[in-house]
């Protein structure tokens, strides 16, 4: 689970609820994802959460469990 907690007006409402069953583990893949495009994986890079940990930094998500 992951909220982003920028101070920008339009991201400060933004919510990605995922699912796994290991939470750091998820948290690493989200980083490579964001960051490398994978031949194969150019779908999971231009994902919009994937794009706003560019934009805003992975310093600036919180990923906490529901």
């Amino acid at each position: 689970i992951a909220q982003c907690l920028v101070g920008s007006e339009m991201c400060i409402r933004d919510r990605y609820v995922g699912q796994t069953n290991n939470l750091e583990r998820r948290k690493k893949q989200h980083i490579q994802d964001s960051i490398h495009c994978h031949k194969g994986h150019e779908v999971s890079y231009n994902l919009p959460f994937h794009a706003a940990i560019r934009k805003y930094g992975i310093e600036n998500f919180d990923f906490e469990i529901l």
